[in-house]
Order: C-alpha cells, then sequence, then structure tokens
C-alpha cells in the first residue's frame, strides 16, 4: 500500500486521501466479512478516486484511451473519473488485474455483471463512516446480507439520492439495479 500513497498524494486532496483510505478500510472490512480477495479489494478501493480530482479534458482524454465514452458522460464528466482512474492506475503502477481495474472504472455508475472485488469498492465508496449522507438506519440493513444483497440496498441508496440533488440516474446504475432486483427477492430496497 505504501508504493500506492505516496503517487495519491500527488492527484488527491487531503480531505479526497482519508476518504480513500476510509473506503479501503470499510473495504477490506466487507471483503473479510464476505471472503472475497482481500489484496485485490486493498488496491482498487484506495485507488478508486486517484483521477476525481484532475481536469475535465485529461480525464475524458485519459478516459478515452481504453473506453468508449457516452454522450450523457460528456454532459456529466465527472462521472468519467472512475474509467480515467482505471487507465491511470494501469499506466502508473503496470496493473493489469481485471477486477482490480474494473472496481476503479466502474465505483460512480456500477453496471451489470461486476465482479465481487468490484461489488465491494461500490459499496465501500458510499458507506465509508465520513459520508454525510449516511445514517443508522442504512448501517443497519446492510447487517448479516449477502453482498448482492448489500449492493442491492446501496444502488437502490444511491439512485435515491441522485434523484434527490437533481444528478442523474445512469442508465447503468438502473440496469444493475433491475439486474439485482431479479436476483435478490428477500430484500426490501
Amino acid at each position: 500500500m505504501r508504493y500506492l500513497l505516496k503517487p495519491l498524494k500527488r492527484y488527491l486532496s487531503k480531505n479526497r486521501l482519508y476518504h480513500s483510505i476510509r473506503t479501503m478500510e470499510t473495504a477490506v472490512r466487507l471483503s473479510r466479512e464476505l471472503s472475497i480477495d482481500t489484496e485485490k479489494v486493498k488496491i482498487a478501493s484506495l485507488a478508486h478516486d486517484i483521477a476525481r480530482e484532475i481536469e475535465t479534458e485529461k480525464m475524458i482524454a485519459l478516459a478515452s484511451k481504453k473506453f468508449d465514452i457516452e454522450n450523457w458522460e460528456k454532459s456529466y464528466p465527472l462521472l468519467l473519473h472512475g474509467k480515467a482512474g482505471a487507465v491511470l492506475v494501469a499506466e502508473l503502477f503496470s496493473v493489469n488485474d481485471v477486477d482490480i481495474l474494473e472496481a476503479i472504472a466502474w465505483h460512480t455508475t456500477g453496471k451489470p455483471g461486476m465482479s465481487d472485488v468490484a461489488k465491494i469498492v461500490f459499496i465501500a465508496d458510499y458507506i465509508e463512516p465520513g459520508r454525510d449522507h449516511l445514517d443508522g438506519d442504512l448501517t443497519e440493513r446492510l447487517l448479516n446480507r449477502s453482498l448482492d444483497e448489500k449492493l442491492l440496498i446501496v444502488v437502490k441508496e444511491r439512485m435515491d439520492y441522485n434523484r434527490k440533488r437533481g444528478n442523474p440516474v445512469t442508465k447503468l446504475s438502473q440496469k444493475l439495479y433491475e439486474e439485482l432486483r431479479r436476483g435478490v427477492d428477500t430484500v426490501e430496497a
């Protein structure tokens, strides 16, 4: 992790770095609870926001190297920081692990068919203890749930949060939610 921290300090403000560390701690706890590869989760969660504070043009250029950019993403380019981050992590650290890069790329919107590592990072990014939007009810609802049950709850929370703030809910998030609803019928999300 030390080899990641120094470069992250160059890319992230102190507050964003602390968020990334809290996200990693949350992700590690979840991965241990659910018996998911902790090492991959550590790297992906710590680096997930590496491109969050770079200029919009650079973010778009980075993301465009490996991903097709949709029109809706051009309207909300901040959502590209996950994809740009995956490219940046691959270039800076020679990371080529599909699970790690997928977790970084899709932590903003999610997508159907995500790996367990990506699911953990998506959840941890939303529920890390420094988030202002958290309440005890969400934490309680996540206890003693499977990974997909936890993810379903968090995806629904994220979509509701975005709607309340007047932000768009992406088609990918909606498709992920629908996929999870079909697979998990024991959760009231």
